[in-house]
């Protein structure tokens, strides 16, 4: 490294400090029915944790029971993740959708529009804030081809989930993605 680089490196940390510079993030999926699966050594290898899955009703609603029902043995579980994932000071984003044909469809449908889109945005920032979540995580997975986003569809859901976020009580909510090519 020449001498030039040393001052700048230095320099760097001293402003932004050396976990900022080197900061990693190691970010698992969790599914609400392993609960009891987890072991100790868990919490100590992740910093982050995707809760997967919150579904998609036809009509814009979410919920963590399958196709929009209620289940209250799902929301049990999320409530009892939700009590390890804050002992141990772990991040939690909710992962919406996930692998299946009817999410693949949901996702579709409320996307067609950008009122639908929005509607949708507004029912899953609402879950994240109404659970103190730190984000949301896309996961619109296409079934053997069927449900693939066009990119209208994408930038349709992402404006509304950014709009969403902006107007909710928590601005900082993190937004990501599972991306197909």
């Amino acid at each position: 490294m020449s001498k030039m680089r040393l001052p700048i490196l230095a320099l760097l940390l001293t402003l932004f400090g050396a976990t900022q510079v080197f900061a990693q993030r190691v970010i698992a999926y969790h599914q609400g029915e392993k609960n009891s699966l987890i072991q100790s050594w868990y919490w100590d290898q992740v910093t982050d944790v995707n809760y997967s899955f919150l579904q998609l009703a036809a009509n814009g609603s979410v919920s963590l029971g399958l196709n929009g029902t209620f289940e209250a043995d799902k929301n049990q579980n999320f409530a009892d993740f939700m009590v390890l994932a804050n002992a141990n000071g772990k991040r939690v984003t909710i992962s919406v959708g996930g692998a299946s044909k009817i999410q693949a469809q949901n996702f579709k449908s409320n996307t067609s529009t950008d009122l639908k889109a929005a509607a949708l945005a507004t029912n899953i920032v609402k879950f994240a804030t109404d659970n103190n979540l730190s984000g949301v995580d896309l996961d619109w997975e296409p079934e053997s081809g069927f449900g693939v986003p066009t990119a209208a569809e994408w930038t349709r859901l992402a404006s509304a989930l950014r709009t969403a976020i902006n107007n909710s009580t928590n601005p900082n909510l993190e937004l990501s993605a599972a991306v197909f090519p």
